[in-house]
């Protein structure tokens, strides 16, 4: 048997034409996709969805669909609406009964407690208020103050120039710290060419662990300490003309100080300047003679600089010959004098040009090949020595001094005390990060296997000529490196794009320096006389001052 199906076709719109019979009297609800399923047959859907609405369904339409859905199964009555329930049952009223005079005293209890607690409520809500608005006053103080506070310490204090710029200097090119802190160049092998001088050993057992109830006192050696610059290094000069090294070749010379300035000088606050020549296609970089270039520098770093006062004893000049003469009498007092000094393959080239001793440093020619066109000599310093399995261990020591603990921020013998030399360091890193990275620069040059840290501190904060040995530090070059944030490929490629600019400079003489108040390296270029001439005024100045500091010292 055939099933037909019947189809209702609408001709006038869509949907069916009309509507059956037997569904002609219900009413229609609406609903949403949306809404959930409660009850198949629900006659009280009015109430179910009014609260399922407050619980879930948020919004308007919402709103609106539950009133059309309630209205459309809502059937009217006439008589359901004349019917009214009456409720007959009479309410009882409580009966009082009398009260015995504990009851009374009780109440009369309670309300002067209720009072009491009231008033104790009241005078600890208006000494809160007081509270809060003494609070805001002090905020409000503390805020003002602060504020004038960070003004005063962010205003851009005006530094000078460490030399001033002659009219007749022409500027080349600038390069600003931002270009360097981006370069990237890989760290070449260095190579020894020569080594010169002697060491001595270092004294492990006496200051390896120095315990915080028996500090060192720091003590003052009459040693010379020759600092020659790149082209007064007799070695160099018969390098860069091929006598005894004509295997040898370079063309770039400088010291390990003044190319960890260079390595480092995005770090640097202070002004500084090198001498650049160029002679025979060759570079030589000094330093200028009579400057401040070899005094090492004090909280460079920090927010508020040392005083400028050259009558104070912490100016930052006083800071500076003192911070030079701790690290040089702590290089000479961690040697071991019971044993001999170690050897290197030639004797010193440098004499002392008084009668003095010299103290004794290594010296180590080392040749870094940056590129095809660039080979790179650099004259390396080593201040001691340790024997490790019948093997030398070549060490770099360095020490930093504490002058006050109120303006450090940081007391190193209480801090030292607990065990938190790394607080200590922490603070220097932040203060000095400059100094520290040079001293980091100059032990990975040299090739040095430890590096050795002193932290050296007044006796009296007052007192700038006695000092204590609180402790010391031992690290590799690499893992100091790391610790202090100095990215050893950024050095290089710092080094390898200031040699890429003088290369191509004519022949002459140049000044490299750092803008005093900008972070900008600027090149000049000057007479070939300039800084040649020396100045006896300038001299006998100097010499003057050196002597004073050097007699104070003793």
């Amino acid at each position: 048997m055939a099933f037909v199906l019947e189809i209702n076709d609408n001709e006038n719109g869509w949907g069916p034409s009309d509507v059956p019979e037997n569904f002609s009297d219900l009413p229609y609800a609406p609903f949403d996709k949306c809404d959930k399923i409660g009850k198949i047959a629900d006659w009280n859907a009015s109430n179910y969805q009014r609260n399922y609405n407050n619980r879930e369904a948020k919004g308007v339409n919402q709103k609106v669909l539950n009133d059309s859905l309630a209205k459309a199964f809502i059937s009217k009555n006439s008589q359901d609406e004349e019917f009214v329930t009456i409720n007959r049952e009479q309410k009882q009223k409580q009966k009082k009964f009398f009260q015995s005079a504990w009851q009374r005293r009780n109440r009369y209890n309670n309300n002067r407690y209720n009072r009491n607690n009231n008033n104790n409520n009241e005078n600890n809500n208006k000494r809160y208020r007081q509270n809060q608005q003494g609070g805001k006053k002090r905020k409000m103080r503390y805020r003002r103050n602060n504020y004038w506070n960070q003004r005063y310490n962010n205003e851009k204090k005006v530094l000078d120039p460490s030399v001033e710029i002659e009219d007749s200097w022409v500027l080349i090119d600038q390069i600003a710290f931002e270009a360097l802190s981006r370069l990237v160049w890989k760290e070449p092998r260095g190579k020894d060419i020569l080594t010169c001088g002697e060491v001595e050993y270092y004294d492990t057992k006496s200051f390896n662990n120095i315990a915080s109830n028996a500090f060192k006192p720091l003590k003052k050696f009459e040693r010379t300490f020759v600092k020659y610059t790149t082209t007064d290094d007799p070695i160099i000069r018969k390098l860069a003309i091929g006598e005894e090294f004509a295997n040898v070749s370079a063309n770039v010379f400088g010291t390990d100080a003044i190319i960890a300035l260079l390595m480092c000088c995005p770090l640097s606050f202070f002004s500084w300047d090198i001498i650049v020549q160029k002679v025979g296609g060759k570079l030589f970089f000094d330093k200028r003679e009579n400057s401040e270039f070899d005094y090492l520098t004090v909280n460079e770093g920090a927010t508020n600089l040392p005083n400028e006062e050259n009558n104070s004893i912490n100016s930052q000049r006083n800071l500076s010959r003192e911070a030079t003469a701790i690290n040089q009498h702590f290089t000479q007092q961690v040697l071991d004098p019971t044993n001999e000094s170690y050897s290197f393959e030639q004797e010193s080239p440098f004499e002392s040009e008084d009668e003095q001793e010299i103290a004794h440093v290594g010296y180590r020619y080392r040749k870094f090949r940056l590129s095809k066109d660039i080979e790179l000599v650099v004259r390396c310093e080593v201040d001691s020595v340790i024997d490790s399995n019948g093997k030398p261990k070549f060490l770099t020591v360095n020490a930093l001094n504490e002058y006050d603990p109120k303006i450090t921020g940081i007391n190193w013998r209480t801090t030292l005390d607990s065990g938190g030399i790394g607080a200590i360091l922490a603070n220097e890193i932040k203060n000095n990060k400059n100094k520290l990275s040079k001293w980091t620069a100059e032990a990975i040059l040299a090739n040095s296997d430890q590096f050795v840290l002193g932290f050296v501190s007044r006796v009296k904060p007052t007192d700038p000529l006695n000092h204590t040995i609180l402790g010391t530090q031992t690290y590799t070059p690499v893992e100091f490196s790391q610790q202090i944030g100095l990215r050893v490929n950024n050095m290089w490629g710092i080094v390898k794009a200031i040699i890429d600019v003088c290369m191509t400079l004519e022949e002459g003489k140049y000044i490299l320096m750092k803008e005093p108040n900008k972070g900008i390296i600027s090149l000049f270029s000057i007479p070939k006389d300039s800084f040649s001439d020396d100045e006896d005024d300038d001299d006998d100045d100097d010499d003057e001052e050196d002597d004073e500091f050097n007699q104070d010292d003793d």
